[in-house]
């Protein structure tokens, strides 16, 4: 049996080697993606505010009644969305990047680590006329949250960006 040698043109191996060398380049520079995957998580938060926690299997507390009595005398706009009074939560979320390591979505609202996580009644302690803060129990109402549909979105995003596309 012959065996036949083929020689690959030294065009070819270059080339080769120029279009790995400037894929793995590529690869290094998670900047777009990055960007893409920290809107994408500040998109999937604000439709947790449009569905109040829907998307993520479990609808948002209601407000109590001492809340929304207080909303109508004039103490926010008066609206019985949850979380949404008057926008200043919303408003302050943002997406972020480095560019190289994190995609994120953060908040600089003062609350929003009692509003996600809740609170106890008295859990910060008590002002200085013995009332406790918070005066009431706040239950955990999750916004800053990824459902699996957007942990997808995002996958999809770093996977076409690994494949070039």
């Amino acid at each position: 049996m012959p065996v036949r040698i083929t020689q690959i043109p030294t065009f070819t191996v270059k080339y080769i080697r120029k279009v790995m060398a400037d894929r793995i380049a590529k690869i290094n520079d998670w900047n777009v993606p990055l960007k893409q995957i920290s809107i994408q998580m500040y998109a999937a938060v604000m439709r947790n505010f449009q569905t109040e926690g829907a998307r993520l299997g479990k609808k948002w507390e209601s407000l109590s009644v001492v809340t929304l009595a207080r909303r109508r005398k004039g103490g926010g706009s008066g609206s019985p969305r949850i979380l949404q009074d008057n926008g200043n939560l919303r408003a302050g979320i943002s997406p972020f990047s480095d560019g190289a390591r994190i995609a994120s979505v953060s908040t600089d609202f003062i609350g929003a680590r009692t509003l996600q996580y809740g609170a106890k009644k008295g859990q910060y302690g008590n002002m200085r006329n013995g009332n406790p803060i918070p005066w009431g129990r706040i239950p955990a109402r999750p916004f800053m949250a990824l459902n699996k549909e957007d942990i997808g979105k995002i996958i999809k995003i770093a996977t076409a960006y690994i494949r070039g596309r």
